[in-house]
């Protein structure tokens, strides 16, 4: 072992670290392997992800384990791949990278409370892919890609993670451990053979892709048996959802083809969606471009921290590094900045250094001086903007000069551009950007909305640093019509949202005034908006808001939005409903979010959901204790107990409610209720003639549970005291045997006093030696006289 982790130590010895540079803050996370810390590097004053083995000695298969995770890790320069920070080569032995803060991608998927929009989902897929070809050209295989190991970052960019499974695939294609994976995932070959390809990641991308469509887990309740059968010896896929763009769906056909050959390479997959040919339904390919020049600056910040980011051959996985300083005088650059030639700028830009990029500057602000028409300043624009993506030294030099509030906004073409400078400023730099140049912005909202927004969103994260906030976010409320009609109703929406959800005294201050922006857009035809207007009033919970009940009620009508039209019923209280609205939330396919929706909508307008009784008792998707809870909330108002009771469903629902397994709340809650509506002897017979109490009787003798007992012998004395029913005598012998416990004594003697005063009850209970029975037990006094009573109904 020694050995090997000395091999290890002379190949990374700039990756070593020791334990005592971490301050670990809190466990996130652990495994039979070892557990994981949250813990700020001392050094940097980076967030780092911390896993400790427990292991004091590495012995095989730990120690391969171990090697191989680091060995990979190392490798990982891509933006897209977790970013390593260190290891230790002895006790504790420690895997230190990068922490993500927002979880996987399967938390964000199936986390209903979370949602991401199709451009989010297209940058996530573009991001794996690039992450992956990088991977690949080492000739490592992941083997274990799949939702649960990519993590998302602050701005929902993907990091693939978890190589614990991954494998260097040699030249002589060694033999592959068999069978190493999440099944769901899992490529044919891997099932049956051992010496598969780099291939097998691209099936499991292809699930991943299926995932982001469908938001559900792939072949979900399937057994490990049952996907080997579907996916080998039927060659059967998942279904693709309806509505697929025709090009995603043959990407993912192409993906899981049962021939590894004919699975396209990552490198070809990710050039395909940075061409925008393929994207999720929803998609804005310009928001794409935009979140790639983020994350070009990103990769450049990155870099300034001694993180070497690269990848295959595009702006976001590398960062130039030039060997030979330019030799060039002003009048020389001058001419290449005036010529227009965007090939002779960029060839140019690429030798500039942190030294040299402020003569550059110079020459692009007096060209754009000087008037010059928009085909020679805009490739002089384009080079700035290169310029500082690349290399964060260089945007630095470009704000110590306060060149940011230089840019022009006198053209169109002049403004797109300016803005997509100040992105990357805006977020490496925020502190020398000031109240005043954005309020300069405020004249493009029209124009440039959605570019605005996001800047305004950059400089509003840092609120309490920056001087005269209220002033910055006041124009998202006040123009919030001009960002609406430039298409930023999203970006405006989760602006406000993280504003209101982070700072009370933002909430306090601004929130009347941001709820009626969402309610407008919950009334917008496009899906997006409408589903991210819903996911932002979850998050607020405000109560009392006078939603429109035929729009929800449209919204519940709609496959792609009815999922965060019922989540939103069924956390906020609303001023008003119609039948309409109950009818489409009776007809839910969501059934906890529906009931609680519904019992939401009881407490406003009862009489309206009981009318709806008949869809949502018949829905057998709706569990019975949900339902109870439901007829428990109308039940509340007296005057509507007996429209409940004459009901013409009720006596099937009550059985119904027995089926299965119920539970003791259940069982418990039948008795409450039934106790509560006024029957008539007509349906008391009909539960009789149907089972009902026989049935119930048996699953309360069955539960052993003393409440359940108590409701027990309370439903039955109600209900016979409308209608003797004779199954009610089932429960006789478990009565006496509850005599003997002091807590339902009282309740058992009533029980036996009632059945005492029904002629065929009393000669029952004369057969079970009832008085012997009871005489034999330490009763209490009050027990005694009822008895005693009850003695005289036997015997006379």
């Amino acid at each position: 072992m020694t050995d090997t982790l000395e091999n290890l130590c002379r190949d990374l010895p700039n990756f070593l670290v020791q334990r005592s540079d971490f301050q670990y803050e809190k466990k996130i996370g652990g495994g039979s392997f070892g557990d994981v810390y949250l813990a700020k590097y001392i050094p940097t004053g980076q967030m780092t992800a911390v896993k400790e083995l427990k292991h004091e000695t590495l012995e095989e298969p730990f120690l391969q384990y171990f090697l191989r995770e680091i060995r990979i890790l190392a490798k990982c320069d891509n933006y897209f791949l977790l970013h390593f920070t260190g290891y230790t080569a002895t006790h504790p032995f420690l895997i230190v990278t990068e922490y993500i803060q927002n979880g996987s991608l399967f938390d964000s998927l199936h986390d209903q409370t979370k949602s991401l929009d199709g451009t989010q989902k297209t940058i996530i897929a573009l991001g794996i892919a690039c992450g992956m070809a990088r991977l690949h050209s080492f000739n490592i295989m992941h083997r274990d890609l799949k939702s649960l190991n990519i993590l998302l970052d602050e701005s929902y960019f993907p990091r693939i993670c978890d190589f614990g499974a991954s494998r260097i695939k040699s030249a002589e294609s060694e033999l592959v451990t068999q069978n190493i994976g999440t099944v769901h995932w899992m490529a044919p070959e891997m099932f049956d053979s051992t010496n598969y390809t780099l291939a097998v990641d691209v099936y499991a991308y292809a699930i991943l892709l299926w995932e982001l469509l469908a938001e559900e887990i792939p072949y979900n309740g399937y057994s490990v048996p049952q996907i080997m059968r579907t996916v080998c010896m039927n060659d059967q896929r998942l279904t693709i959802p309806q509505g697929t763009p025709p090009n995603l769906a043959k990407l993912i056909q192409l993906c899981w083809n049962r021939d590894p050959e004919k699975r396209p390479p990552f490198d070809r997959i990710f050039k395909i969606f940075k061409s925008h040919k393929v994207s999720f339904p929803g998609c804005v390919d310009s928001k794409v471009d935009e979140a790639l020049a983020s994350i070009e600056a990103k990769a450049a910040q990155l870099q300034s921290h001694g993180i070497v980011i690269s990848g295959i051959p595009t702006n976001i996985s590398g960062v130039p590094n030039s060997q030979n300083q330019p030799s060039f005088d002003t009048e020389s650059l001058y001419r290449i900045v005036t010529s227009g030639d965007s090939n002779q700028i960029e060839q140019h830009i690429k030798q500039l250094t942190p030294e040299t990029c402020s003569f550059y500057f110079d020459c692009v602000f007096k060209c754009i001086s000087q008037q010059n028409p928009t085909n020679i300043t805009v490739p002089a624009l384009i080079g700035i903007l290169k310029l500082i993506v690349m290399n964060q030294d260089c945007l630095t030099e470009f704000v110590k000069r306060n060149l940011q509030n230089s840019l022009p906004f006198d053209k169109d073409e002049h403004v797109k551009l300016s803005l997509s400078i100040l992105l990357p400023i805006f977020e490496i730099s925020p502190k020398v950007v000031t109240t005043e140049l954005v309020q300069k912005l405020e004249p493009f909202i029209p124009k440039f909305g959605f570019k605005i927004c996001r800047l305004i969103s950059v400089f509003c994260s840092n609120f309490t640093e920056v001087g005269d906030p209220w002033k910055v976010s006041d124009i998202l409320i006040l123009k919030a019509g001009e960002f609406i009609q430039a298409g930023a109703s999203i970006p405006l929406m989760e602006t406000l949202f993280g504003l209101l959800s982070r700072y009370d005294f933002f909430r306090e201050a601004r929130l009347q005034n941001c709820i009626p922006i969402y309610l407008n857009r919950m009334m917008s035809n496009i899906p997006d908006e409408i589903i991210t207007s819903y996911n932002c009033l979850n998050g607020l919970q405000v109560p009392q808001l006078d939603v429109d009940p035929l729009i929800m009620a449209t919204h519940l009508d709609n496959a792609n939005i009815s999922k965060f039209a019922i989540q939103f019923l069924a956390k906020n209280p609303i001023k008003r409903v119609n039948p309409m609205l109950i009818e489409a939330i009776s007809l839910s396919q969501f059934p906890i979010q529906a009931i609680q929706a519904l019992c939401r909508c009881a407490m406003i307008s009862p009489k309206d959901v009981l009318d709806k009784s008949s869809l949502w008792l018949a829905n057998p998707k709706f569990a019975p204790d949900l339902q109870l809870t439901c007829l428990m909330t109308i039940t509340l108002k007296e005057d509507l107990r007996k429209i409940v009771a004459t009901n013409p469903n009720m006596v099937s629902f009550l059985n119904s409610c027995l089926s299965g397994n119920p539970s003791n709340d259940v069982l418990s809650s039948l008795s409450t209720l039934m106790r509560v509506i006024p029957f008539d002897s007509q349906t008391v017979m009909k539960l009789g003639e149907t089972g009902f109490l026989k049935n119930y009787i048996k699953l309360v003798t069955a539960a052993n549970n003393m409440v359940v007992y108590s409701n027990c012998f309370l439903m039955i004395d109600y209900l016979c005291r409308i209608s003797f029913l004779i199954d009610s005598l089932d429960f006789a012998p478990t009565a006496l045997q509850l005599m003997k416990v002091p807590e339902l004594q009282k309740y058992a003697i009533y029980y036996l006093l009632l059945l005492s005063s029904f002629e065929v009850a009393a000669a029952s209970l004369k057969k079970l030696n009832t008085m012997s029975v009871v005489d034999s037990i330490q009763l209490t006094p009050d027990v005694k006289k009822l008895a005693e009573d009850l003695r005289h109904n036997l015997f006379f």
